[in-house]
């Protein structure tokens, strides 16, 4: 998680100084993906955005995909219109569970 911090932190530098920032909000999103492998249970992910996303985002918010498909990096969305100038969306888990609601544990 410190890793995607200190990417993100650095996208909202560079954004301040008015220069490209989007491969490094692609590398904080990565970087949330691989500290997702370590956890010891099987998941999905699923696209957060925020209350004032804009009309992309909100098409994406919500969205549940495999890590492969996760992996293709959807978000950031490269079209977003935020007013802050950059996409805010984000990458959460979404456990797995069995018919009794239990983790279902990475084999």
């Amino acid at each position: 998680d410190k890793l995607r911090m200190i990417y993100y932190t650095m996208a909202v530098l560079l954004h301040q100084e008015g220069k490209d920032n989007f491969k490094l909000l692609q590398l904080s999103a990565k970087a949330t993906l691989d500290s997702f492998q370590l956890c010891g249970f099987e998941f999905k992910v699923e696209i957060f955005g925020s209350s004032d996303s804009c009309d992309a985002c909100k098409i994406m918010n919500g969205k549940i995909i495999s890590m492969e498909e996760a992996y293709l990096l959807p978000i950031p969305c490269r079209e977003c219109t935020h007013r802050i100038g950059f996409c805010r969306c984000f990458f959460g888990l979404v456990a797995i569970r069995d018919k009794d609601g239990m983790l279902i544990p990475k084999q």
